[in-house]
This record gives structure tokens, sequence and C-alpha cells, in this order.
């Protein structure tokens, strides 16, 4: 069960207020508004700030589908993204978690690295990662961590 990050409403209000006094235009949501449908639809704000729980390299073994006939049949998968292994925790990750399914007009709250690299992140100047984990990853070879913060400059982010 995730809890809620202490001091994590005061700190999103905080940064809303410095932005606002520098007269960028600032949407604020927190709680329960942090939908990951939410999150997914922003188009190119200038900040962007998310005060959640990170994750890096879950233990819960991700499953897909047998590749070889289709039946259906699922097994661990050795070749997944290495983006998929971390991410953040949004409002209904609670629900994904203990392993209840989401209403059909829900996402299931978990947002994955790979995930965010689909979000329009175009001209933002600035995003404050706010939660444990945000900056671990998995290294690969020649290459930088595969992780959110990598995600979140592929969308766009500067």
């Amino acid at each position: 069960m995730l809890d809620p990050l202490p001091g994590t409403q005061k700190e999103a209000e905080t940064v809303s207020k410095l932005l606002k006094e520098q007269l960028w235009d600032v949407g604020l949501y927190t709680q329960e508004k942090t939908l990951e449908e939410r999150v997914k639809g922003v188009q190119s704000p200038r900040c962007y700030t998310w005060p959640r729980t990170g994750f890096s390299n879950r233990t819960r073994e991700r499953k897909q589908k047998g590749l070889a006939g289709g039946l259906g049949e699922e097994r661990a998968s050795g070749l997944e993204d290495p983006m998929l292994r971390s991410g953040l925790y949004l409002t209904g990750a609670n629900r994904t978690i203990e392993g209840k399914t989401a209403p059909t007009d829900m996402d299931d709250g978990v947002l994955t690295a790979y995930e965010a690299t689909q979000i329009n992140l175009q001209g933002t100047e600035l995003v404050v990662l706010s939660a444990c984990k945000t900056g671990l990853g998995k290294q690969q070879d020649g290459e930088e961590v595969f992780g959110l913060r990598r995600a979140l400059q592929e969308a766009g982010a500067e």
C-alpha cells in the first residue's frame, strides 16, 4: 500500500506560488487529481511538477503473452524494455498493486518511463521530480540510465 508522501502538497503549492509570482501560467494537480489519463493528456506545459512516489526495478515481474503459437500462455519477459521498470505511481496505483482491475474508463495509475515518453512535453522548460527513486533506472552498456529522467527528455522536456 502506498501512503501519501509527507510534505508534497505543501511543496507543490510552494512551487506553484513561486512560478505564479514570476507570471508563469500554472495548473496544480495534486492528490486524487493526479490521474494517469490527465498526466498523459498534458500538452506542452512550461513547467510540470510531479510530487509522487517513484519506482525502479520493481521486483514484481511483468508478464507478456507467449510469442510462439499465440496460445495465450504467459511467461516472464527476459527481453523486457528497461523503460517499463521505472516510473511513477499515480492515483489508482494502490488498486493496481493490490491486484484489482481499474474501471474501464481509467488507466492503472502506474506511469512507466516508457509511457512518459509519449507525453507531449515539447517546449517544457522545467520538470520537477519530487519523489523517491525518480533518478534511478537500468544502465545499458554505452547508454545513459534508462529511466524516468530520460523518458521526460525524450518526450521533449528541456
